[in-house]
């Protein structure tokens, strides 16, 4: 993976937001808290075959049905109704490409999708990449 000049990522990312703000459900991003995720990039937790001491190299973001709406899915009890919830669960890996859990034997399922759990101040609140705090939330460099 290599960085990307903010200006790219924000034309990116604001064409992304554009294409999709009229969506019924969308998703823009996904909050992850940073010191759990810290923790576990920094632990030596047992990978998925139970091996310890390993430690993750590369994160994995696969995106997924909320665990809700892939229940009911499966049972066949859906309603036209029913959003399709869009989820993501976040695994690490180690150099042999083998899962690493938590410390606790589990994976990354619960982030936040925004716009439903945003930030609510400063730039991280815009649903836009803005990158000035002069006016954080106006798409001024919107690709419409």
């Amino acid at each position: 993976m290599t960085p990307v000049n903010p200006n790219d990522a924000q034309v990116q990312v604001n064409s992304y937001v554009d294409m999709h703000c009229h969506d019924a459900n969308p998703i823009y991003s996904v909050v992850i808290d940073a010191n759990m995720l810290r923790d576990y990039l920094n632990s030596k937790t047992p990978n998925a075959e139970g091996q310890m001491g390993t430690q993750v190299s590369e994160l994995k973001l696969i995106f997924a049905h909320d665990l809700t709406y892939a229940e009911a899915r499966a049972a066949g009890t859906l309603t036209p109704n029913d959003p399709e919830l869009l989820s993501f669960v976040l695994l690490g890996y180690d150099p042999t490409g083998t899962y690493i859990l938590t410390s606790n034997n589990k994976v990354f399922d619960q982030m936040g999708p925004c716009p439903t759990e945003c930030p609510i101040i400063g730039q991280a609140a815009c649903t836009y990449l803005q990158l000035s705090n002069t006016d954080p939330c106006n798409p001024s460099t919107s690709t419409k």
